[in-house]
């Protein structure tokens, strides 16, 4: 996956998509994370509980690390959210990573701008990796927007259905999945590969 490349990780809490995305994450230059769970704490990177420290941070470091985890308040608030992406799209050559999509979505609707820089962000020299325990409860956008695909195990059935119709992984394989093992899928690629098993040292 490259800095200006659009992806998808899908699974249950616990099967290695979030291990995935630190190492995706920490390869490139300049990382903004939203961190709606509060639970990263990555090497490198900074943590900022308000949106003003954030971009406080992020003006004057161009090439910085930084993870936003919201304080409960501005958690709660969509304009918040907005503004947070608002910020990575306006910023330009940021890779953006959603560490629980759910927290800042529904099936039919999304910040403006986390849709812009889905659809809209290579011009921009954006990158985004979006992930999510529950496909079901997403807008189907981001799946379908997506070059890069990572399919760890999940177990409700609706959930397995929306990934099964979007990418082609039989449902049955995807709930079959042991710990860290995962499909991939590549736009340009037409098919899945795998199981693979996620091994970074």
């Amino acid at each position: 996956m490259g800095a200006t490349d659009r992806g998808c990780a899908v699974g249950m809490t616990g099967c290695g998509k979030t291990t995935l995305a630190q190492y995706l994450c920490t390869r490139f230059a300049t990382v903004i994370c939203f961190d709606a769970k509060g639970t990263l704490k990555w090497e490198g990177f900074k943590r900022y509980t308000t949106l003003r420290k954030l971009v406080s941070a992020c003006n004057s470091d161009k090439c910085i690390k930084a993870i936003y985890a919201p304080v409960a308040s501005e958690l709660r608030n969509p304009d918040y959210w907005e503004a947070f992406f608002r910020y990575v799209y306006e910023r330009k050559g940021t890779f953006c990573y959603v560490d629980e999509v759910y927290a800042v979505t529904d099936r039919d609707d999304m910040p403006p701008h986390y849709h812009a820089i889905l659809t809209r962000g290579r011009e921009r020299g954006n990158g985004l990796l979006s992930s999510t325990q529950r496909p079901m409860q997403i807008p189907s956008v981001i799946m379908s927007e997506s070059e890069h695909w990572y399919v760890f195990r999940l177990s409700m059935p609706g959930d397995k259905k929306k990934v099964q119709d979007t990418i082609g992984v039989p449902a049955d394989s995807i709930g079959e999945l042991e710990k860290r093992r995962f499909f991939y899928s590549r736009a340009d690629l037409g098919r899945f590969i795998g199981p693979l098993t996620l091994k970074i040292n």
